[in-house]
């Protein structure tokens, strides 16, 4: 007699799955299941009841991220600098107060999955096309964050972003290290070409804390 059980769960999966693009549309802007990436979606079919939740966190972690571009103790650079650094650690942080760390460290590790896929299409993350170094990055944020939240769950917002902003400020977290024009440097602190042209997902840019102060423009 034939097993039935795998196309059951198979139905059973599908069925949770177009339950779960229902709920979220329907709880938040409706384009924003769509643009999320397959490691993404998966992460929401997963996790349907806090979607919404995890959902409102992320944006708020744009908006304080936002908040900070014309803060003078930051370099204002979203893309491999302290802001981008400051914004991950901030959303993991604020994802761990709310639905548990271990969620929040899966749909991290489900994002960074996402932006390798993006890379092989062609596809811009944050205006910028993803890289090795830039997931190594992000993660490593992830982490300080889910950590400071850890040992500090109680954190309200305006605290947690003074206090990442310190730890930013005494290199605890990590950027890509780059010249005063804002170009990537590899470890000997050599110009590289922008990763747009070389279209490589192995890179050569180098990570460094997050207090290392730009080259000095040649």
């Amino acid at each position: 007699m034939q097993d039935m059980r795998f196309p059951n769960r198979i139905l059973l999966l599908m069925g949770i799955f177009f339950s779960c693009v229902e709920l979220f549309a329907q709880k938040t802007p409706s384009k924003m299941f769509c643009k999320l990436s397959g490691p993404e979606k998966i992460w929401v079919v997963f996790h349907p009841f806090i979607a919404k939740k995890t959902w409102k966190i992320t944006e708020q972690a744009r908006m304080e991220t936002k908040s900070l571009l014309l803060d003078p103790r930051l370099d204002g650079d979203e893309d491999g600098g302290q802001l981008d650094a400051f914004r991950h650690a901030f959303w993991m942080a604020s994802l761990s107060q709310k639905i548990c760390w271990r969620k929040a460290l899966k749909l991290g590790i489900a994002h960074e999955k996402g932006n390798y896929r993006k890379f092989k299409k062609y596809l811009l993350e944050d205006n910028s096309l993803a890289d090795s170094m830039a997931t190594v990055m992000d993660l490593f944020n992830n982490a300080f964050g889910i950590e400071l939240s850890r040992n500090k769950p109680n954190f309200a917002s305006d605290s947690l972003r003074e206090t990442l902003i310190l730890s930013i400020l005494k290199g605890d977290l990590r950027i890509i290290w780059k010249n005063e024009d804002g170009n990537s440097l590899n470890c000997e602190g050599d110009l590289l070409k922008d990763n747009k042209e070389q279209i490589i997902w192995k890179s050569d840019r180098c990570l460094v804390p997050s207090d290392r102060k730009r080259k000095p423009t040649d």
